[in-house]
């Protein structure tokens, strides 16, 4: 396992075929978050997966609601 830290709004990843991509209550921060997922997905392997973890809308706790993520995001 590798760890990779960047400026998220323009990645610069030098790995090919990643495994797995994880966030925890952190994208809705990422004003560019469309772009890091698309090029999340330009890398992660074949069989990759990407997962995001985001405060539900109704909590009563977490980000303010115009910034939270729906589940059905980004349809």
């Amino acid at each position: 396992m590798s760890l990779h830290i960047q400026q998220m709004c323009a990645p610069q990843i030098p790995v090919k075929d990643f495994t797995y991509a994880f966030f925890s209550n952190s994208l809705h921060d990422m004003e560019c978050r469309e772009v890091l997922i698309d090029k999340l997905y330009e890398i992660l392997s074949e069989n990759g997966r990407l997962a995001i973890i985001e405060f539900k809308p109704e909590t009563s706790f977490g980000p303010p609601h115009p910034i939270r993520i729906s589940a059905d995001w980004p349809n």
